[in-house]
């Protein structure tokens, strides 16, 4: 996701939102836990990061719990 720009998610159920990523900072939760004080979630396997404010395009949000495909755009 560090070049990516953009990311799109949607879900069976309906959802769809398009958000910008450009020049944000993407943190990834690796698991690697090497030394005293390291913090993270287990298990692991994510990236996260901030869209950029008022770049939202949304053309439905399910508001029930849901499993989503996420696609990240250069």
């Amino acid at each position: 996701m560090d070049k990516a720009s953009t990311v799109h998610v949607t879900s069976g159920k309906g959802t769809d939102i398009t958000m910008s990523i450009q020049g944000r900072v993407v943190e990834r939760d690796t698991g690697l836990l090497l030394k005293q004080g390291d913090f993270g979630n287990l298990p692991a396997g994510e990236v996260y990061t901030a869209p950029v404010e008022g770049s939202a395009k949304v053309a439905r949000i399910e508001s029930s719990a849901f499993s989503a495909r996420a696609e990240a755009r250069t």
